[in-house]
């Protein structure tokens, strides 16, 4: 896994569209719509959870779209 994901580009050169933002006061869903990692279509979702004052990811769901 680990080669796999290193021989990709980097997450900052991902494009994405984040089609879901939610908050509820320490809690929150996003959603991001990855047309092109590694020659594939994704989405992925986050939930996510405040911890102070970083948010911290707590699972993450994704979904590969066929072509």
């Amino acid at each position: 896994l680990y080669d796999l994901v290193d021989s990709k580009p980097a997450a900052g050169e991902i494009p994405y569209e984040m089609t879901v933002l939610s908050v509820e006061q320490d809690i929150a869903i996003v959603r991001l719509d990855i047309p092109d990692w590694g020659g594939n279509h994704y989405t992925d979702m986050f939930a996510l959870v405040k911890d102070g004052d970083e948010w911290k990811i707590i699972t993450k769901i994704y979904h590969t779209h066929q072509k």
